[in-house]
């Protein structure tokens, strides 16, 4: 079984989904408690590491999630790359209910939440470049693979509100 760089973050939409959990590994971060144990979910031939955002129980409300604990430790399990899995709610009237997107870039509404992992600390003052915030190799693979699979894809703006709320 290989294991993988690759790291899902699921949320609500989680429950629907077949996945095959072979293993679980508690622990803790720098930040904090992740959401949930990492759990280690087999796709084919491939092992991945996958975090319940909201909890295993869906407990925690989306502005409650520690994110920052999550991302830290998807990455102290070699997570290179990761796939963030959203059910949203959508303000165009021709993008129907259950319609795959994938965001090219974010709008980030939210306040109140810790929003990056410098704290003041640090020995220089670091920028990071946002211009691109998502992987655009990823995103490419993603609609590939929704194409060959049959689905209707699209790209996009995604707004990120004050939850818990749907828009």
């Amino acid at each position: 079984m290989a294991s993988s760089n690759l790291g899902l973050i699921v949320g609500t939409v989680h429950y629907g989904l077949p996945l095959n959990v072979v293993a679980r590994s508690p622990g803790k971060t720098p930040y904090g408690m992740p959401s949930s144990p990492l759990l280690w979910v087999e796709f084919g031939d491939r092992r991945v590491a996958c975090i319940a955002r909201h909890g295993e129980r869906h407990l925690i409300p989306p502005h409650l999630v520690n994110y920052r604990a999550n991302l830290w430790f998807l990455q102290q399990h070699g997570v290179q790359r990761c796939i963030a899995l959203n059910a949203v709610g959508a303000i165009a009237s021709d993008f129907p209910p259950g319609e795959l997107a994938v965001p090219d870039q974010v709008i980030d509404y939210t306040r109140g939440r810790e929003h990056s992992y410098s704290d003041g600390n640090q020995d220089e003052v670091a920028h990071v470049d946002f211009t691109e915030p998502f992987d655009a190799e990823l995103r490419g693979q993603i609609a590939s693979a929704a194409v060959e699979a049959g689905c209707s894809i699209r790209s996009g703006v995604i707004g990120v509100t004050q939850g818990p709320r749907l828009e």
